[in-house]
């Protein structure tokens, strides 16, 4: 039952989102002229996202697309791109054209999920930083909420959506795949943003260690999730929930997820452990395994 229950939650996914394909190309996949706001916020407000291989062309043009359709337009928007594969000259037309409406395309250092923030951070420190994911179309009103909760509490880690880490009845922290998925406001004080529903980081809300890129390629090469969120434990930093999304977010390509989840992170995260290995090598590395279970007490 739960197989099919899955199944047509992706048809309906799928549905909806070639729809919105369909519109796009209508519209040149330019729903609003204005991507960029014309008021000059201090600090700015930063959307940063990464993105490789085949999602350049085949599904960052759709999540680009839906931010034409915020309620509140960002300061800059800005994607990174890897250094060594890409460059202006291989963009394809769809991302000349948001160029030309002010998407701004750097290219960096691969490193893998990271490369959505840190190099966001490095470069605009004292701005306001929303990171997203490439293969999302997102709800309209995505910014406008998480800005709101900043303007509200200016300072820490403003999450949509994220994970409670969970002990069991040895007061151990319990495996990721038993942590409980916080979508409402509870009493969690450390929650681990998912990052794919959109996370919104203050300025310096989180610890210099975050920028050892030797550290987190070698421990965390593949949970940036969890790597900034202990980022964020060291920095003492405060976490809010902004809310539920209006509407909800959708995936680009997800029947080639549904088939090929072999491809995905979430098999090698979850099903494989590799988030259980990852935070235990993180936390007794920097030590913080005892205070991060006295938070959960």
């Amino acid at each position: 039952m739960k197989h099919y229950l899955k199944l047509y939650r992706v048809i309906k996914n799928v549905i909806k989102i070639w729809s919105i394909k369909i519109k796009a190309h209508k519209e040149h996949f330019i729903h609003d002229e204005e991507m960029l706001s014309s008021i000059n916020r201090n600090p700015r407000l930063i959307i940063s996202i990464t993105s490789y291989g085949k999602r350049v062309y085949r599904s960052l043009p759709y999540t680009l697309y839906s931010l034409t359709y915020q309620t509140l337009k960002p300061d800059m928007i800005v994607v990174w791109l890897d250094e060594n594969k890409w460059n202006d000259m291989k963009l394809n037309k769809t991302l000349h054209r948001f160029k030309e409406k002010g998407v701004l395309f750097k290219y960096c250092e691969d490193i893998r999920s990271y490369t959505k923030l840190i190099p966001a951070l490095l470069e605009y420190p004292n701005d306001v930083i929303i990171t997203l994911d490439d293969d999302i179309f997102y709800q309209k009103r995505k910014i406008e909420q998480l800005y709101n909760s900043y303007v509200n509490n200016p300072q820490g880690v403003h999450y949509m959506e994220a994970s409670k880490i969970t002990l069991n009845a040895k007061n151990e922290i319990a495996p990721s795949i038993e942590w409980q998925y916080i979508s409402k406001v509870n009493s969690c004080s450390i929650p681990v943003p998912l990052g794919v529903y959109g996370v919104l980081y203050a300025p310096g809300a989180l610890n210099n260690e975050v920028f050892k890129k030797d550290i987190f390629l070698s421990l965390a090469s593949t949970t940036d999730d969890l790597w900034f969120f202990l980022m964020g434990i060291m920095n003492n930093n405060f976490y809010f929930y902004v809310g539920p999304d209006e509407a909800p977010d959708l995936y680009i390509d997800k029947i080639y997820q549904y088939f090929h989840s072999n491809s995905a992170l979430f098999k090698k995260n979850c099903l494989n452990n590799a988030n259980d290995i990852c935070f235990n090598k993180l936390i007794d590395f920097y030590s913080c395994r005892q205070r991060i279970i006295q938070k959960l007490k």
